[in-house]
């Protein structure tokens, strides 16, 4: 019994809960100067990046009904093409936007974070794996993953759909023009940069010479692509309109799912030039539908602050917390001082000894 009770572990503090612990004691003189220094915190935070974001010139352009009524403010005029499905649209800028000036189009009602939106993809395919370099049953292998990952956009006719899945069925494919101010003169938007550089990891560029024409000919346009571009895809894939994933950097922004149902992506940039005021038209290919999901459809052009966007409700966020945070303080500092607390006092306990 001696020896058992020798060999067994010593008790320690941490067996026995007894380790030294703090427990902070919630007085008054402890309470309100939290609240102050809260506020005094947040206050002036909120007020900078409220102001910061004001700072960020925008414009945002609603083209869903072009040329169906007048057009909404701030365009100036809209003409619809039916033929070619091109809305043009007229607007002022009257204040220079200074570089870098960004080209985004908006969406609203799209709920790209649905889960089984989300997750409709094929890792591999976006990795261009060459798909005839596979054995027989690593083929087999490899279309069960795109058919469980990517239904129901995974194969037509037995052939391959690139890239495959929901996500790049629906790919916005409005064409978004560069700027022509009333004076003739070019404001451009490059899509080089555009996607961040963990999203160009993501995707790599079919070797085509390691495929013969009737291989390449076993991949499939998106759907929704052949749809919107008949004239480029309407026969399929051939060696001059295969898709370059790693250089498509707006079907990568696009592929990078938004977390809410109304959404901005960015399209293009100018760091090197700033947007002067004047009158300007932009033409958009108009092939992308959103009365299917009874959503909107508009074209952003901002600048940017230190802090991003325009984004006013962070700052203002700050400002009502810092707000909220100085009126408790002011409230539990009056009180404590009209009508004080005494600590430990028993009259305040809600049993009764007996």
């Amino acid at each position: 019994m001696t020896n058992n009770q020798s060999n067994r572990p010593a008790d320690t503090a941490f067996k026995q809960q007894k380790l030294k612990s703090w427990q902070p004691l919630l007085t008054p003189k402890n309470v309100i100067p939290i609240f102050f220094i809260i506020g005094i915190i947040f206050v002036p935070i909120g007020i900078v990046l409220y102001l910061s974001s004001e700072s960020v010139d925008e414009i945002i352009l609603d083209y869903t009904n072009c040329g169906k009524s007048n057009p909404p403010v701030p365009i100036r005029q809209w003409d619809y093409d039916i033929e070619s499905h091109t809305c043009k649209l007229s607007f002022q800028i009257f204040k220079t936007f200074d570089k870098p000036v960004y080209l985004y189009y908006r969406l609203t009602n799209f709920y790209q974070n649905h889960r089984d939106y989300s997750k409709s993809y094929s890792a591999r395919q976006l990795k261009s794996e060459n798909f005839f370099k596979l054995s027989n049953d690593q083929q087999e292998k490899f279309l069960s993953s795109i058919k469980s990952s990517c239904n129901p956009f995974d194969l037509i006719n037995g052939k391959q759909i690139y890239p495959c899945g929901l996500i790049a069925n629906s790919y916005f494919t409005d064409s978004i023009s560069n700027l022509v101010r009333d004076d003739g003169k070019i404001y451009e938007f490059y899509e080089s940069g555009i996607s961040w550089a963990s999203d160009k990891d993501k995707y790599k560029n079919m070797n085509l010479d390691e495929l013969t024409d009737e291989q390449i000919s076993q991949y499939e346009p998106p759907p929704n692509w052949k749809k919107a571009n008949p004239e480029l895809y309407g026969n399929g894939y051939n060696r001059n309109n295969f898709p370059k994933l790693a250089e498509m950097e707006r079907f990568q922004v696009w592929m990078r799912v938004a977390g809410l149902p109304n959404f901005r992506k960015l399209y293009g940039q100018n760091k090197n030039t700033r947007l002067e005021q004047g009158i300007y038209t932009v033409e958009i290919k108009d092939t992308f539908d959103v009365k299917s999901f009874g959503g909107t459809k508009s074209i952003v052009i901002s600048n940017a602050s230190a802090f991003g966007g325009k984004n006013p409700f962070l700052g203002i966020g700050y400002i009502i917390v810092g707000g909220i945070s100085l009126l408790l303080g002011a409230i539990f500092l009056i009180k404590n001082m009209v009508n004080p607390r005494k600590l430990g006092d028993t009259n305040y306990l809600s049993y009764k000894t007996q």
